[in-house]
């Protein structure tokens, strides 16, 4: 039989529960101690474990006697009650409220049957009771989570060739071949580390694809895309931002793997020195500060960001991105690639006219154009008892001139 001591017996719960965290999220805080009297030849050794008040104590009772018949029930002043052998080699010891004790008095000796019964017990109780729907809780955060969709691939982006070209060599391959890419660095690296992106910064104009291409890796790597609008959810929930960013971060982690997308980070990365954050918008940012340095060690989720304003964010934030993609606004020739996309009808000599007449146009502005045109096709078929028909050019000109007013008439 297997025997070990208090370092044997903690190494081993360590590692216990190392493995539980991983297939079952974050767990409460537990610890192991020791006492030691008599000349270090009676030891005890205690293990502590948080069970939730919501568990009833004659089901755990229950489930200890299944795993051991030698043991009895007694109750104690402020203790719920106690189950231990007649030989006092083993006791455990539930008290009323969140936290039970389990003791082995065996001169700092414990069986590896006796550790995962006791350990197997505790992720059958407790652990169970906390898992919970990583989506909902997500819901209730304010985030939204989005299951992969394989028809969503970079075709589905017009142009942004380099753009393209950057994600697959810095984000998506990496993570579809991490132990090709974990070779390299055992090959390069005098310390062994990983070269993984753990925190990736899409920055540029808005309407440059920045969002959509973070729904492309997620689908590329086939695991679920959180969106969390921050500013949204700044101003939604003022006083307690902090505790659900926390929350959002720890619900991901029960994914084996996810893809956290923050839109607009910048709404609470700017310079804590400039003086323009408000308290709670510092809050949440020491929070992602926090959870980025964790994503590291715990290498399960990509942490995307986007921000149309960089310069802006805070220093230590930014320090935080491993890689950082800039995405400007599409050339003439993406822009002619944009409009057939939305203007499949037209030849390309029309497309050309339309990709020369929307410079600073970003790839959203084209599509809200090419909307706008669709819109002013359908009133004239209507006013000519027409049942269908596809915008001309002229009127996708129109369009893009009222955009443009649009646009000077908000400066």
């Amino acid at each position: 039989m297997t025997e070990y001591n208090f370092l044997q017996a903690k190494e081993y719960t360590d590692n216990f529960m190392k493995d539980l965290e991983d297939k079952c999220g974050s767990l409460s805080e537990w610890s192991i101690d020791r006492r030691v009297s008599r000349g270090d030849k009676d030891e005890t050794i205690t293990f502590y474990f948080p069970i939730k008040k919501e568990i009833d104590l004659y089901d755990i009772q229950q489930k200890f006697t299944q795993h051991s018949s030698r043991l009895e029930a007694r109750r104690a002043p402020g203790i719920s009650f106690t189950l231990e052998d007649p030989s006092l080699n083993f006791s455990v010891s539930f008290y009323e409220g969140p936290v039970h004790a389990v003791t082995y008095n065996k001169f700092g000796k414990i069986s590896k049957e006796e550790l995962d019964t006791i350990l197997s017990l505790y992720a059958e109780l407790n652990v169970k009771n906390e898992v919970k729907d990583p989506k909902k809780l997500l819901e209730e955060f304010g985030a939204s989570i989005y299951l992969p969709r394989k028809e969503l691939t970079w075709d589905s982006i017009a142009g942004y060739d380099e753009i393209k070209k950057q994600l697959q060599e810095n984000v998506l391959l990496p993570f579809t071949n991490p132990e090709i890419f974990n070779g390299i660095t055992d090959k390069t690296r005098k310390m062994q580390e990983s070269n993984l992106p753990k925190a990736v910064l899409f920055y540029g104009p808005p309407g440059t694809c920045k969002t959509v291409s973070a729904k492309v890796i997620a689908g590329q790597i086939n695991v679920p895309f959180i969106y969390v609008p921050l500013k949204a959810f700044l101003s939604k929930w003022y006083s307690e931002s902090e505790n659900r960013m926390a929350g959002i971060f720890e619900a991901a982690d029960l994914y084996p793997r996810s893809i956290l997308f923050i839109d607009e980070i910048d709404a609470i990365s700017e310079d804590r020195d400039g003086g323009d954050s408000n308290e709670s918008s510092k809050r949440v940012l020491s929070v992602i500060l926090k959870k980025t340095d964790g994503i590291e060690a715990k290498g399960k989720s990509l942490l995307l960001g986007a921000t149309n304003r960089k310069p802006i964010i805070d220093p230590a934030l930014l320090s935080r991105f491993d890689t950082m993609i800039y995405f400007p606004l599409p050339t003439i020739d993406e822009r002619g690639l944009i409009f057939e996309t939305y203007a499949k009808q037209l030849d390309k000599k029309s497309l050309e006219k339309l990709a020369k007449d929307t410079d600073d146009f970003s790839g959203r502005n084209i599509k809200d154009v090419c909307g706008y045109a669709e819109r002013i096709c359908g009133a004239r078929l209507i006013k000519e008892g027409l049942k269908e028909g596809t915008p001309t050019l002229d009127e996708y000109k129109q369009a893009i001139t009222v955009r443009k007013l649009s646009d000077l008439s908000s400066k």
